[in-house]
């Protein structure tokens, strides 16, 4: 099979959609499964589940985009559709607006991920602020505390006579 008509056809069935969608929704769960699963104590392996299960799913996926067509009666076997009668050039266009606007977000939420980091790995935590101010009030209670241990095991205890 030529190459250039194969993906003209791959086109034509809306796989490449199809593969973007896949790809941002996956990306999305990927995100959930490591965010929030830690806090209701999800064993690791779940998140490993997730991500290994997405990642057997897409040939599928791909595989039934290729399949079927969504049409404006539903979803049906690519086979049965007359090029008319499949999703119009409008429709695919805000699907394609939805999808660069959707990786767009994406790739802002990641910059913004990656400054506030960055940002953050700069400055003294409020929490190390206070233990600064109070580092010599703890070291004059330290030595205080250090010389109260010290001085009765060295002291003996001598009888009266």
């Amino acid at each position: 099979m030529n190459a250039k008509r194969f993906l003209a056809e791959l086109k034509q069935r809306n796989v490449y959609r199809a593969a973007a969608l896949y790809g941002m929704a996956a990306w999305l769960l990927v995100q959930i499964a490591t965010q929030v699963f830690p806090f209701f104590d999800v064993p690791s392996w779940a998140v490993r589940f997730v991500i290994v299960a997405l990642v057997i799913g897409f040939p599928i996926a791909m595989l039934l985009a290729w399949i079927f067509e969504l049409t404006p009666e539903g979803i049906v076997r690519t086979d049965d559709v007359d090029p008319a009668g499949a999703i119009g050039r409008s429709a695919g266009r805000i699907l394609n607006f939805a999808i660069i606007g959707a990786l767009l977000l994406i790739i802002a939420f990641l910059i913004f991920q990656r400054q506030w980091r960055n940002a953050a790995a700069g400055e003294i935590p409020p929490k190390a602020d206070v233990a600064l101010a109070s580092a010599s009030r703890d070291r004059e209670l330290f030595r205080c505390a250090k010389t109260s241990w010290v001085l009765p095991s060295r002291l003996r205890y001598v009888p009266k006579e």
